[in-house]
């Protein structure tokens, strides 16, 4: 006889931390924390703690090519801030802590890969509905 059983999903540090990631970094942006005068985006104190485990981790590794380019870019940015008589050093901060996860690779088995695409086409879906619901509520 087969085992027809339908196997549960294991909850891991590493799964539950990439979904956090994946729900944050999509409605995390527009949720903020008033420090001071100053309002900060949710997702930056959870991009920095994403980073620090991704650094730690042994699951993660640095991708070279892409600690490179990131490097480039801000070097780049950096340097035409140098020009500007104004700019908001919030949204340069910003910049720079939504893309530090993306500079870790891991290897992912293909269920999983599978298993996290669905997990975000339902958060997009979810945002796509709601911004549909947002913009016919106005008419």
């Amino acid at each position: 006889m087969r085992d027809t059983r339908i196997k549960k999903p294991k909850i891991t540090v590493e799964g539950l931390f990439l979904s956090l990631l994946l729900f944050f970094s999509t409605f995390g942006q527009r949720i903020v924390i008033p420090l001071g005068g100053q309002q900060i985006a949710l997702i930056f104190p959870v991009a920095i703690a994403a980073f620090i485990i991704m650094l730690f981790s042994k699951k993660f590794s640095v991708y070279t090519v892409r600690l490179f380019l990131f490097t480039l870019f801000w070097t780049f940015a950096l340097s035409f801030l140098l020009f500007q008589k104004a700019y908001s050093a919030t949204s340069i901060l910003f910049l720079l802590m939504l893309y530090l996860p993306f500079l870790f690779k891991f290897e992912l088995e293909d269920e999983l890969k599978i298993k996290y695409l669905k997990r975000f086409q339902n958060i997009v879906l979810f945002t796509a509905f709601f911004g549909i619901f947002q913009f016919a509520s106005q008419a």
